[in-house]
C-alpha cells in the first residue's frame, strides 16, 4: 500500500515539473530547401533573464515564467528571430526559423606575376614565367631578356650578329645556363646557343645569383639560368602556331605539336624557322646594320 501511494506521489510530481515548463524543436531550412534541427540556438523569455541553447537535436526545454501569456524570443546567428506568444495549455513547440543572409556566387580571381621570387629557397633565385616573354613579341632567349633586369644581353660580334649574356657585371662565360637542370651550353656554343632557343619553347626561366648558384658546378660562379621547356602533358592545345614579322624583313614561325600516347607517356615537336633577307644600311658606309641570317631548328 504505501508503495503504490508512493508511485503515485512520484507520478504527480513529474506532472508538475512538465506543466511548470514548455519543450520544442528549432529548426532552419537547409542550401536545398530541406528542414534541419538549429542546435545552439537561443530560447530565452522577453525582459527576462531566463534563457536557455538548444540541444543538437534543436530540442528544448525552459521553465515557464510566474505569468502567462508571455514572449518566448528564438534567435541564431545567420537567421531572422522570431518572436512566440506562449499561452497556458501549450506544450510542444515546433519553430522554423528563416534565413537572414542570402548570398550570391562569389568567384574570386587572382592573376599572378610575371616574375616573381622563390621565398622558401635559401637561394636568391628569380622566377621568369613565359607570360613575362610575352612581352617581347618575337623572339629567342637571347632577346627576351630585354625585359627583365636580372640579365644582360650584349652583342659579342656585329658581323655575325652573337650575343652574350653578363650577370653582375661579369662575362658570360662566368654564368652556366641549364636545360631542364642539366648543362646545356657551354665552351664555343655560348656565343650562338641563347639564338637557337625561341621564347615559345619556355615555360618559365630561373635565374639564381651570387654564391649560391654555384651548388651545381664552379661553372656558374656568377649565377645560374636555368630553362624549363613546355611539358606535353600539361598543354591543353595539341597544335600550335605563333607567327611574327617586321617591318625591317625579319620573319619567325614557331610550331608545336604535343600527342599524349598513354598515362605515362607523351611527347612534343618544337619546330623554329627565322629569316631575315633584307640589307638594310641606313648610314650607307656599305656596312650592314644587322647581319643576313636564315635559321631552321627542331627539338623533340
Amino acid at each position: 500500500m504505501n508503495r503504490l501511494l508512493f508511485i503515485m506521489i512520484l507520478l504527480s510530481f513529474g506532472k508538475l515539473i512538465s506543466a511548470q515548463s514548455i519543450t520544442g524543436t528549432v529548426q532552419g531550412k537547409n542550401d536545398k530547401g530541406i528542414p534541419e534541427p538549429l542546435p545552439g540556438a537561443n530560447i530565452y523569455w522577453q525582459q527576462t533573464g531566463v534563457g536557455i541553447a538548444t540541444d543538437m537535436n534543436g530540442k528544448f526545454q525552459i521553465a515557464l515564467p510566474d505569468s502567462l501569456p508571455a514572449a518566448l524570443i528564438i534567435s541564431m546567428t545567420g537567421y531572422v528571430s522570431d518572436t512566440v506568444m506562449i499561452s497556458k495549455g501549450q506544450s510542444d513547440l515546433k519553430i522554423m526559423l528563416k534565413s537572414s543572409i542570402n548570398l550570391n556566387v562569389v568567384v574570386v580571381e587572382e592573376k599572378q606575376s610575371t616574375t616573381l621570387n622563390k621565398l622558401f629557397t635559401p637561394i636568391n633565385t628569380e622566377v621568369i614565367s613565359g607570360k613575362e616573354l610575352l612581352k617581347a613579341a618575337c623572339c629567342n632567349i637571347s632577346e627576351s631578356f630585354s625585359t627583365n633586369a636580372s640579365v644582360d644581353v650584349a652583342f659579342t660580334d656585329a658581323v655575325s650578329g652573337a650575343k652574350k649574356i653578363q650577370m653582375l657585371g661579369l662575362d658570360g662565360v662566368y654564368t652556366q645556363v641549364l636545360s631542364e637542370n642539366m648543362p646545356m651550353l657551354r665552351g664555343l656554343s655560348a656565343a650562338y646557343g641563347l639564338n637557337y632557343i625561341p621564347g615559345t619553347w619556355i615555360e618559365n626561366i630561373m635565374v639564381t645569383k651570387g654564391t649560391g648558384s654555384v651548388v651545381n658546378g664552379y661553372e656558374s660562379i656568377s649565377g645560374q639560368i636555368n630553362l624549363e621547356f613546355l611539358k606535353p602533358k600539361e598543354q591543353k592545345k595539341r597544335f600550335f602556331i605563333n607567327l611574327y614579322a617586321n617591318q625591317k624583313g625579319r620573319a619567325e614561325a614557331n610550331v608545336h605539336a604535343a600527342k599524349k600516347i598513354n598515362e605515362k607517356w607523351a611527347t612534343m615537336l618544337f619546330t623554329h624557322a627565322s629569316s631575315n633577307t633584307m640589307k638594310q644600311d641606313m648610314n650607307k658606309d656599305s656596312f650592314l646594320d644587322m647581319p643576313l641570317t636564315q635559321q631552321y631548328t627542331a627539338f623533340n
